[in-house]
């Protein structure tokens, strides 16, 4: 940190308060312990007290203000910071001034809101300090924008403003599904909207997420069903053991008679007989995974929604496509096909802003939206910005490449940082701040 420090230019830290704020702004966003002298060994108080109130100015404006010793900070967002200080948390604004004592357990960032922790308990402050949900929760969650579960004994749910939308009467309350929400009484399952709202008043013995407009179901008869955002019940033709979640107005159901798959739509009817396959998945972008045999011999492909096979199950492991792409093992080699069933042998591919970052034998490369090869698999890491900024590490040195993989500066680094619109880096140990040209 000294070192950070020492390579600014010193009269430019005394111009202005706001270019001291700037570079507080700086150092926090980058995490960097703030510590002032009185929170070092007295020895090393003793030893080191002139060159640290030479190198430390902008940590001690605050902290001497503030009157604290700084152990940690966070990054500013919505002008608002966590610290520590006592082995206790608090808040403090860009301008310096407390938000929140530095008295609390534990504080974290909920949404729009800060979750803070008094002595066992949470509650709910703004970013101005003011309490929106006092202290009297056990836990508390974020389950929408504007939503919290939270647990008083069992488990409930308040809005952002902290008003009490489903009482703590719950011992189960699921995560929020097309603005519904699952929830265990001590005898059933129920659905409640996000306003608190019952869609029917009928409980079930077993209940699942919504997801394409429909819920799984067990009745207290032992009966698989559906039901819709209304409540209304859907009675599937066959009698079905297992059911999948609906995707793409079909779902996957087990057939209670002989233990065959097929595809049912929303209003109960088999579309599709897949009594071929050992298991089969949800549709996604019109392509199901399905698979024969068992244990190692087992084979996965896709077929469409005509039953029609478009990739040969032919893999030995096979996940479902995400982002176009699906990781998949053929002949002992690991890869990733895409919804045309072509291959590319890399260990790892991940979509970041329209290209691919590919690892294959512990080396990173490049490749654009159309798989073509941007940097080779030669570098010990690659990061892409939002702005397309693209840092490369190679030889233990770093280097700044446009979105084309050409380099912008022609030089290298010793360590580059990057955020969505600032760069630091440094060179010789010396750091540099600027934004992105």
């Amino acid at each position: 940190e000294e070192k950070i420090h020492r390579g600014r230019d010193t009269g430019k830290m005394k111009k202005q308060k706001i270019i001291l704020m700037k570079i507080l702004e700086i150092i926090l966003i980058l995490s960097i312990s703030l510590v002032t002298i009185t929170g070092c060994e007295k020895k090393r108080e003793e030893n080191k007290k002139d060159e640290s109130s030479s190198t430390n100015n902008e940590a001690n404006v605050d902290a001497n203000a503030l009157n604290l010793e700084i152990e940690y900070a966070s990054d500013f967002k919505d002008g608002i910071a966590i610290i520590k200080s006592g082995g206790k948390y608090g808040v403090i604004n860009t301008e310096g001034k407390i938000v929140l004592d530095c008295s609390n357990l534990m504080i974290e960032r909920i949404g729009d809101l800060l979750k803070v922790k008094k002595d066992q308990n949470f509650g709910l402050v703004d970013k101005d300090g003011k309490v929106v949900a006092d202290y009297i929760y056990q836990t508390i969650d974020k389950m929408d924008d504007d939503l919290y579960k939270v647990r008083k004994g069992d488990y409930g749910l308040i809005n952002k403003d902290g008003k009490e939308i489903v009482p703590c009467n719950f011992l189960y309350i699921g995560e929020v599904s097309e603005g519904i929400i699952t929830m265990n009484a001590s005898d059933k399952f129920i659905y409640v909207t996000k306003e608190g709202k019952l869609i029917t008043k009928k409980g079930y013995k077993n209940a699942s997420d919504f997801s394409d407009g429909m819920a799984g179901v067990e009745t207290f008869e032992n009966n698989n069903i559906f039901i819709d955002t209304t409540g209304k019940e859907m009675v599937p033709e066959v009698e079905i053991s297992i059911a999948n979640k609906f995707s793409e107005g079909l779902a996957a159901v087990k057939k209670e008679k002989d233990g065959k798959y097929c595809y049912i739509d929303k209003t109960g009817k088999v579309v599709l007989d897949c009594s071929e396959y050992e298991d089969v998945n949800n549709f996604e972008n019109g392509l199901a995974r399905v698979s024969i045999g068992k244990k190692e011999n087992e084979r996965y492909g896709f077929i469409d929604k005509t039953g029609k096979v478009v990739i040969d199950l032919i893999y030995e492991n096979c996940e479902e496509f995400f982002n176009g792409l699906a990781k998949v093992k053929k002949d002992g080699k690991s890869g990733y096909i895409n919804t045309n069933g072509e291959f590319y042998e890399y260990d790892q591919m991940e979509e970041k802003n329209g290209k691919f970052i590919v690892k294959k034998d512990g080396k990173y490369g490049l490749l654009d939206k159309d798989k073509n090869v941007i940097l080779n698999t030669e570098y010990q890491s690659i990061y892409i910005t939002d702005v397309g900024l693209i840092s490369v590490k190679k030889d233990g040195e770093y280097e700044l490449l446009n979105e084309n993989g050409k380099t912008t500066t022609g030089k290298k680094y010793l360590s580059v940082k990057l955020f969505s619109e600032r760069i630091m880096f440094s060179t010789e140990k010396r750091w540099t701040y600027d934004l992105y040209r």
